[in-house]
């Protein structure tokens, strides 16, 4: 693997998608792309929280995980735990769909080992990674390491959403030019800023340090501090002329946990700044995020109970490159999200054969002023040591944004003559899913394990922003024929984020075998079959809501004409959009893939050589997206196997050269929505340990 995503892609019910190269989209079970017909916003993966070693790395301004802002990278981590399906109760807000939690590596002796990860590859990437251990004193225990990525694109084209074609850099340089005297666009950037490395992909650096130092059996504490400066080509959040856009983070953290005579605490914080879209004026912000918890464990015979309390306060700042007056900025100051939680955990074991797992949680938010309760049951019964079966039933819920709570940005479309208005809201409801799961595990026979498991998601409470008005001023109407023609002096519109009726509906099966031939050969399959319908949902784009209210308002200023007869301008109608239950559709959801899977096999010879290849397979999607140019909206994803394949060879204790070729078959096609080409990658490269 190359990178922490590239490790997901063999875990089960995950589905990795490629934006760019190195760039990823990661989703547990799906939920992508809801609602559709939107902005590439929604796109995100924002129901599924990423933790370091139990610290959340979350983005609060949109939600999701910025992939590329990690400071650690593969060489940095000890395992991945994968929790699919709600489990708020267990890790908090934003554990809808699933929880991923990277633990991290730690020094374990106290002599001094150096270890190097390095490697080259076409398109120019180079990947590195150092990382040293060792003891000082008796007790304290460090580990320091760093890491660098470059990756290069395929393809230096962009796609372009008024004629659904790949262009160059400087096509786009040309509909800017022919644009800004149209609609009188002041651009207060050069275009060729936007990114003058056409060629990268993606560019990142990290460094950590991470100690442990023990007091005693009972007490024991851990810390860690690192940073990250990334730049990277994705996805844009808003309506741009191309769907990709280059953004820019620095970030800084620091994390101390805590372990004495039963009480376990953690604090965390981390600082930096992000421009989410480089150029686009609104989407820079500086970031506060604190995290603190203390929990405590209880045991009597076979019942644990652990009882817990965690607060969460985020900050994010805008004014430093707006200017809050004029409402330039979607913040346009300083914002605060927070929570005060409190929960329960119980463990029970009955029999050794039955075990029964219980958690409870509360989480109060400033925003909304609002109490939510989530909870997971778990009942797991071993058969025999052959057979064990499992059911879960849970309740979890999504976070505040601060762009939906706080939104207060002035759009000017037209400057001078064209505004809108675009508003958040603070008593949203927070998007909520109940889970229920049956699970089965069997080994068969002592060299195979098979894990079995189906699912039933039910999600409610979502929000996105539709336009709610439309003011025409000033208007004239000319006599034309055979329909009189309203012209404006000036519009102004206004958008604001509502909750809907929306339902999501997610029905499941996934399967895991896997399978140890000798001590040499291993080798495991697993798939996921699923089903996404919606119910109650509202298709309109903001385009045709914008559209329609245009037509309704300049209807209203005809007939105010014709009815004052005085040849007058009319001086203000206003149209309004109702959401009616009539308009709302149930339908099929096809942007994640109905089926998707993996294998892999490992092989080791003659202690020497290892053989590791692995298979990665999604089935078709059709992506929606909320465009003028309609016709050019929707990106059919087609079905995509990729094959990788990585041999090393230990010319020395610990010390290896490898070969690592990535989606072997050279399948170009797109992976995500408009984005770039991903062909294959080949590495070259050293492991070093002394």
């Amino acid at each position: 693997m190359t990178n922490i995503p590239e490790a997901l892609r063999m875990a089960p019910g995950v589905i990795v998608r490629e934006k760019t190269p190195g760039n990823y989209d990661v989703h547990i079970r799906g939920f992508d792309n809801i609602p559709s017909n939107n902005m590439l916003l929604y796109s995100e993966n924002m129901l599924t929280l990423l933790m370091i070693d139990n610290r959340p790395v979350y983005n609060y301004s949109f939600g999701g995980t910025l992939w590329e802002t990690l400071p650690i990278e593969v060489s940095d981590v000890e395992r991945i735990e994968i929790i699919r399906g709600a489990s708020s109760a267990l890790y908090g807000p934003n554990a809808v769909t699933g929880t991923i939690n990277i633990i991290t590596k730690k020094s374990t002796d106290k002599k001094l080992v150096v270890h190097a990860d390095n490697a080259v590859g076409n398109n120019n990437s180079k990947l590195a990674n150092v990382s040293g251990s060792f003891g000082v004193g008796e007790k304290l225990k460090l580990r320091l390491s760093g890491n660098y990525q470059w990756n290069g694109r395929f393809n230096k084209d962009h796609y372009y959403y008024g004629d659904g074609q790949y262009h160059p850099q400087s096509f786009f340089d040309e509909q800017y030019e022919e644009m800004k005297p149209l609609y009188k666009v002041k651009l207060e950037e050069d275009i060729y800023e936007k990114e003058p490395m056409n060629e990268r992909a993606g560019e990142k650096f990290g460094a950590n340090i991470s100690g442990s130092m023990p007091f005693s059996e009972k007490v024991n504490v851990d810390f860690a501090l690192g940073s990250q400066k990334s730049v990277v080509l994705s996805s844009a959040l808003g309506n741009q002329w191309n769907p990709l856009i280059t953004r820019d983070s620095e970030t800084h953290y620091a994390d101390l946990r805590a372990q004495a005579y039963g009480f376990q605490f953690q604090a965390n914080y981390l600082f930096g700044e992000r421009d989410y879209e480089r150029m686009s004026k609104g989407f820079y912000i500086m970031e506060d995020i604190l995290n603190l918890n203390l929990e405590y464990e209880y045991k009597f015979k076979n019942l644990t109970l652990r009882p817990g309390v965690s607060y969460q306060e985020t900050f994010y700042d805008d004014s430093k490159k707006v200017d809050a007056a004029k409402h330039e900025g979607y913040l346009n100051g300083k914002k605060e999200l927070s929570s005060l939680s409190y929960f329960l955990r119980a463990d029970y074991t009955l029999f050794q054969k039955l075990r029964l797992i219980g958690a409870i949680r509360g989480d109060k938010y400033n925003k909304p002023d609002k109490n939510y309760f989530t909870w997971q049951f778990v009942g797991s019964y071993k058969i025999n040591d052959n057979h064990m079966l499992r059911a879960v039933y849970s309740r979890a819920n999504r976070g505040p944004f601060m762009a939906d709570t706080y939104s207060n940005y002035k759009w000017e479309t037209i400057p001078g003559y064209y505004n809108i208005n675009w508003n958040g809201k603070q008593d949203l409801k927070l998007p909520v899913m109940d889970m229920i799961e049956f699970g089965y595990r069997v080994k068969p026979i002592k060299n195979i394990q098979a894990e079995f498991e189906v699912f039933r998601n039910t999600a409610t409470d979502y929000s996105w922003f539709i336009p709610d008005s439309l003011k025409m001023y000033n208007v004239t109407v000319y006599p034309t024929s055979p329909v009189p023609t309203p012209v404006p002096g000036g519009l102004e519109g206004w958008i604001s984020y509502h909750n809907f009726d929306l339902k999501v509906i997610q029905t499941g099966v996934s399967a895991n075998v896997q399978v140890a031939m000798s001590r040499n050969l291993t080798m495991n399959v697993f798939g996921t079959w699923q089903k996404t319908e919606l119910e109650n949902f509202y298709p309109k784009s903001t385009f045709e809501i914008l559209n329609a209210l245009t037509i309704d308002a300049g209807t209203k200023a005809v007939m105010g004409a014709m009815i004052a007869g005085n040849g007058l301008p009319v001086g203000e109608v206003k149209a309004t959009n109702e959401v009616k239950t009539t308009e709302l559709v149930s339908q099929d959801h096809e942007a994640t893939p109905s089926f998707y899977g993996g294998a892999g096999v490992n092989y080791i010879l003659k202690d020497k050589w290892n053989i590791n290849t692995t298979l990665y397979y999604y089935g078709k999607q059709t992506f929606v997206m909320n465009r003028s140019y309609s016709a050019f909206g929707t990106d059919e994803i087609s079905a995509k196997t990729l094959v990788n394949l990585k041999v090393s060879y230990e010319f020395m204790k610990d010390n290896k050269v490898f070969v690592n070729v990535r989606n072997l078959l050279d399948d170009r096609s797109n992976e995500f929505a408009f984005a770039d080409q991903i062909g294959a990658k080949f590495f070259a490269g050293v492991n070093l340990t002394f």
